[in-house]
């Protein structure tokens, strides 16, 4: 039960989260979300595409983040360090409180932060490119807005196929390049 006068969905158009850019876009994310922080007190998650990026923005952004508490995740944490990590949301802050996260990761779902806990999320990548219809940015999200309109399924899966085949070419190339970049010792080993 979330009351929808709370919701607020922003998307930020100009800046590149592409990978080639991440670099040349860092103080651009990072006063985003120092904004975001600042509006107002509470406990935000901050969900990047990569411990690589989550790192270049903290770097930056814990230097002016006074006044804020900041936790990370960190990779193969264990249970209690996660428990840690969650329970530093469960409890009454005097501070803001700001996690940083990996999409997809062990913060990504299926947790509770229900009440005040959570004030504030941000989603930081490329993940998002159907959505930028609902802003009038264009996309293959604008078929599909338009066939959930028009209750017309043609219409939808004019832009759902292309934006799911889409989703699937850059999961394996990621996946290929990941592959590809680790060492052969690691690559030739059976895990």
């Amino acid at each position: 039960p979330f009351p929808e006068d709370n919701l607020r969905v922003m998307a930020m158009t100009t800046i590149s989260t592409l990978y080639r850019d991440r670099s040349q876009t860092v103080d651009q994310v990072c006063r985003a979300l120092q904004a975001m922080a600042n509006a107002h007190q509470g406990n935000y998650l901050f969900f990047f595409p990569s411990y690589e990026y989550l790192t270049l923005i903290h770097a930056c952004f814990k230097d002016k983040a006074t006044g804020m508490d900041i936790v990370l995740q960190t990779p193969n944490m264990s249970e209690e360090e996660r428990e840690q990590f969650l329970e530093r949301f469960s409890s009454e802050n005097p501070k803001t409180l700001i996690g940083f996260v990996v999409m997809g990761g062990i913060f990504g779902e299926g947790i509770d932060l229900i009440g005040d806990c959570l004030s504030g999320a941000a989603v930081i990548g490329v993940g998002n490119a159907t959505l930028s219809a609902l802003i009038g940015a264009g996309g293959l999200g604008q078929f599909i807005n338009r066939g959930l309109a028009l209750s017309d399924t043609k219409l939808i899966l004019l832009g759902a196929i292309p934006a799911a085949l889409l989703a699937l070419v850059m999961d394996f190339s990621i996946g290929a390049s990941e592959w590809a970049l680790r060492p052969r010792t690691v690559r030739n080993s059976k895990t």
